[in-house]
């Protein structure tokens, strides 16, 4: 058939065949970004007014939905991939819209914005997240042993039994506050495990290395998740805290991931 006539499935099954591994190049590059950025909020921002930092975690999470969303409309010819990424795409931009209101209550209402409405966009892109991994997962259906099935048991009971024990003994009380955090302890005791399991899985897939790196992206954002959870309670979350490098890693590593996905699709591959 003509190249310039193939389908997308004929250009993606012949640069499936031939794909390799990651640069690893490209991951000095981003690992001395997010070294430069932690310097720059240490140093020059200003955590009282909107800064770069606020504005970075929604631009990141907007254009990983929107590689993620392009992506899954390249897979016309692949329901379970379409669906999955998809999903991976609305996961994203429920962080954007949540992430935005954060913002309005933090600089724009100046309130406390945990608990907020932020919380709900969080949690419900948490589900979507879930179901990325779970169709992955199901999909590749590599036999998993009975060791890994308990450390990833143990590991989210430990997350769960955490916070449900030093939160209560720091807040004192069973409020809204509470319920929230156990929410997200409830979420991430089981995305957590379930990223590491996807990690595990990801080692002999097709695409091994693209699908690892966004599971190792999922893993970094549910782990800075957890980390300002925690900050929240002593109320030592602010801008120019690590943890929004982190979240910054794992949406550039996610970003990268992504783009080499949708290359598979390229003709001049």
């Amino acid at each position: 058939m003509d190249k310039d006539h193939q389908t997308d499935e004929e250009i993606y099954k012949k640069n499936t065949a031939k794909f390799k591994l990651f640069n690893y190049k490209i991951f000095v590059v981003i690992l001395g970004l997010a070294i430069i950025y932690q310097a720059y909020i240490t140093t020059y921002n200003d955590t009282s007014s909107l800064d770069f930092p606020e504005f970075s975690y929604v631009i990141s999470a907007a254009i990983c939905g929107i590689i993620a969303i392009a992506v899954g409309i390249k897979y016309n010819f692949h329901e379970t991939f379409r669906t999955s990424y998809i999903a991976l795409g609305i996961y994203f931009f429920l962080l954007v819209l949540g992430e935005i209101i954060y913002i309005i209550y933090y600089h724009v209402l100046e309130i406390d914005a945990y608990p907020s409405m932020a919380d709900v966009f969080y949690l419900t892109a948490s589900l979507f997240a879930f179901i990325h991994l779970i169709i992955n997962i199901n999909y590749f259906k590599n036999k998993i042993s009975n060791k890994i099935k308990v450390f990833l048991s143990v590991t989210g009971f430990i997350i769960f039994l955490t916070y449900a024990t030093f939160s209560f003994n720091q807040i004192g009380d069973i409020n809204l506050e509470y319920f929230i955090g156990l929410l997200y302890a409830i979420t991430y005791s089981i995305l957590f495990p379930l990223a590491i399991l996807g990690i595990i899985v990801s080692r002999k897939t097709q695409l091994a290395s693209t699908w690892l790196l966004l599971v190792v992206g999922i893993f970094l954002l549910g782990l800075g998740q957890i980390w300002w959870i925690f900050l929240e309670f002593f109320e030592g979350f602010s801008y120019n805290h690590p943890v929004n490098t982190l979240w910054l890693l794992g949406f550039m590593i996610m970003t990268f991931a992504l783009i080499e996905h949708l290359r598979i699709f390229s003709k001049k591959k």
